[in-house]
């Protein structure tokens, strides 16, 4: 019923519900079908809405017609962005404070990407490009890394190469 709904939150939910389920091409693609237009616009805020056929008006434009979109900035809509992190480098926590990660990248659906997460004990960043991936954990964080069917525990920095 509201696979084709405009509206960010609830395409937000279906994206997550698309990430638990393993689903990573299903949510990738509803991000970009949802959310791209109004990155790609220059919109200078965060709509309510994100499919349009019209230009999205910036939010300091005065409107003499019926806008097309009567709110702006929403918080909501930026909540994809915690599903990228998750659902395409992999890092998902799993104690609180980030204490305890898994790392899981989908080296098998992009060809390369770049995340750095925000932690309390300081920045998790991953890259993966040409079969290469690499990872930086800070020293306080307990890390499992599963790429293709093998799981280690790494720590600091390396580099995995991937075939």
């Amino acid at each position: 019923l509201f696979d084709n709904t405009m509206h960010t939150q609830l395409q937000y939910e279906l994206a997550e519900f698309d990430l638990k389920n393993g689903n990573i091409t299903a949510m990738t693609e509803r991000i970009r079908k949802y959310w791209v237009v109004m990155l790609t616009s220059g919109s200078d805020c965060l709509h309510e809405c994100t499919i349009t056929t019209e230009p999205i008006p910036r939010i300091d434009e005065h409107h003499t017609d019926k806008p097309s979109f009567v709110s702006y900035c929403h918080a909501w809509t930026a909540a994809a962005t915690v599903l990228l992190p998750m659902g395409i480098a992999g890092i998902k926590p799993l104690k609180p404070g980030f204490e305890e990660v898994e790392i899981k990248p989908q080296t098998d659906i992009f060809d390369g990407f770049k995340c750095v997460v925000p932690t309390p004990s300081g920045e998790i960043a991953v890259k993966y490009s040409r079969n290469c991936f690499e990872y930086f954990i800070p020293n306080a964080i307990t890390a499992r890394l599963v790429i293709n069917d093998g799981a280690i525990d790494v720590s600091g920095g390396g580099r995995i190469v991937i075939k």
